[in-house]
């Protein structure tokens, strides 16, 4: 039996959608994977995708419900970049058993800022870019910490170049 990994974003719209719908359509061959969203999506695309490739897609906002689908997960994966809802999610994790893991898509070098602490309360952290754990608003010490905790998660799968012609005119 393939264990569970558990995907909680705030919705799967635009930039989101691409890199969640792409990690778990790519790791459903290895893991059984679902994805709870915080709030409704307005564009369908990502959710639709998802669910065409056997990826189940729900929204959920009873915390107690939430609650029962962290902790039956093997693994958690929860992004992160900011949204309000996340902020709250967060620390509805804190309160279960679960194996968390956070992906931030934001480097925090700007708001919204990353805490070193705030990575170091999970089992492990992805970073969209090497330059998130770099952070010159850490310590030595806290980039060190930090390092032994995270991964570099390029956005991935569904991220691919559109149709762009090169530059010829370089005046």
């Amino acid at each position: 039996m393939k264990k569970k990994v558990l995907h909680i974003a705030a919705h799967l719209a635009t930039g989101i959608g691409k890199a969640v719908s792409g990690l778990t359509i790519e790791l459903n061959r290895y893991y059984q994977n679902e994805i709870v969203l915080l709030e409704s999506t307005r564009q369908e695309r990502f959710v639709n995708l998802c669910k065409e490739n056997g990826v189940s897609v729900d929204v959920v906002t009873d915390i107690f419900e939430l609650k029962a689908r962290i902790e039956a997960a093997d693994y958690v994966i929860f992004n992160w970049w900011g949204h309000p809802l996340s902020l709250k999610m967060y620390k509805v994790l804190k309160e279960t058993k679960a194996r968390v893991f956070m992906w931030s898509h934001v480097n925090g070098w700007h708001y919204p800022y990353i805490s070193p602490e705030f990575v170091e309360m999970v089992d492990g952290a992805f970073f969209t870019s090497a330059c998130t754990s770099e952070n010159e608003k850490w310590t030595p010490e806290q980039r060190s910490r930090v390092a032994g905790n995270t991964e570099i998660l390029y956005g991935i799968g569904l991220f691919k170049a559109g149709n762009i012609h090169s530059k010829e005119d370089y005046q």
